[in-house]
């Protein structure tokens, strides 16, 4: 691949570079249980979609934050995304753990096991309550081999056949766990998005019951997909597949003017096609779509759920844009959007937490009465 580079954890972190202007670092995680419901969580240093962040060239470790997401009967019943100054953050073991607020993440290696640790504690807009909970993933380290590209820019799969479980009292009532496989990867960039080359990509994961298959699709000035499909059976090498193009149904278009696909076709290593379809669609943005994904091989007669986004680069800075996306991102300190409330923690309750958050003429921090 010519625009992206796939590394090892090693490499990641020699690659970092937390004081680079417009630089970026995320380390992400999902879990999808058996009946397709599924969960989000993002630790991040320098997030290029924030507002403002890539004009302004910001520093990574000035602006770290925490996203969850979690989705039932494909609709998102719980979001927050939650940015901290940089006093508020504390990092050991180069990234690998992250103290963000209240809430720490801990990536560690118990020889080829990988085990991520969540302590969730997080505050709510217009409310007294905090979100409380605790993610636990555990699976084989990954076995994917290093991908030569543009150096400035890695991807990097930690553990992308994992087991996992999330529990989260959401600040209205505990909710169900989610159990279920679980990926893990991270990325990571020493110079601004927009410098890199690339006008959008594709990513999904699916958990088929014997190995996961994930495809990254990243395109360029010159509106060609460089393809990567990844099939990753359990405790096993990864194999991959460059040459075949993914192909696309018929684009539809998002309430933002995005176009997106509801289905797809891919081409595994082995040679045999695997289908997807969008099932939900659960983040619906200017720039950023993501959905719940169900998968199909007919030549194995394999069925799998998962998760896959869609990124549109040159949207990201659009001026008239902002005042939506500043409507779903919360500053743990500082000035927040009249609205955060209404698009920010557990799906029911936030008229009332909204209204209590006007009344009390609180726009900065996270409680109101």
């Amino acid at each position: 691949m010519g625009i992206l580079s796939v590394c090892k954890p090693a490499a990641l972190q020699e690659k970092l570079a937390l004081e680079a202007p417009g630089g970026f670092a995320w380390w992400y995680c999902d879990l999808v249980t058996p009946a397709g419901d599924g969960a989000v969580l993002i630790g991040f240093l320098g997030l290029p979609f924030l507002p403002g962040y890539q004009a302004q060239r910001g520093i990574p470790r000035e602006h770290p934050g925490l996203n969850v997401a979690v989705y039932r009967r494909g609709k998102p019943v719980f979001y927050l995304l939650q940015e901290y100054e940089e006093s508020a953050i504390e990092l050991g073991d180069g990234a690998w753990r992250m103290q963000l607020g209240a809430s720490t993440l801990r990536l560690s290696w118990r020889g080829t096991e990988v085990c991520l640790e969540g302590e969730l504690d997080l505050a709510i807009p217009g409310s007294r309550r905090r979100a409380k909970g605790r993610l636990s993933v555990r699976g084989p380290a990954s076995g994917v081999a290093a991908v030569e590209g543009d150096p400035r820019h890695v991807w990097c799969p930690i553990a992308p056949s994992a087991e996992g479980r999330l529990e989260l009292d959401d600040g209205e009532e505990p909710l169900e766990p989610l159990v279920g496989r679980a990926y893990i990867d991270a990325n990571a960039s020493r110079v601004a998005l927009p410098e890199l080359g690339m006008t959008s990509w594709r990513w999904g994961r699916v958990a088929f019951p014997e190995r996961e298959l994930v495809y990254y699709g990243v395109t360029g000035a010159d509106g060609v997909e460089e393809p990567l499909v990844l099939s990753i059976p359990r405790g096993a090498p990864a194999l991959a597949n460059t040459a075949a193009p993914m192909r696309w149904g018929t684009p539809r278009r998002s309430v933002y003017g995005l176009d997106w696909h509801e289905r797809g076709e891919l081409t595994c290593p082995d040679g045999h096609a695997v289908t997807l379809h969008a099932r939900h669609l659960v983040e619906d943005g200017p720039f950023y779509l993501r959905w719940l994904l169900e998968a199909r091989c007919a030549a194995t007669g394999e069925a799998g759920f998962g998760v896959s986004e869609l990124v549109d680069v040159p949207r990201i800075e659009r001026v008239w844009q902002t005042p939506f996306v500043r409507m779903r991102r919360h500053l743990d300190a500082g000035s927040n959007s009249m609205w955060v409330p209404l698009f920010s923690g557990a799906r029911r309750g936030r008229a009332g937490r909204l209204l209590r958050h006007w009344l009390s003429g609180d726009s900065g921090g996270a409680s109101a009465p």
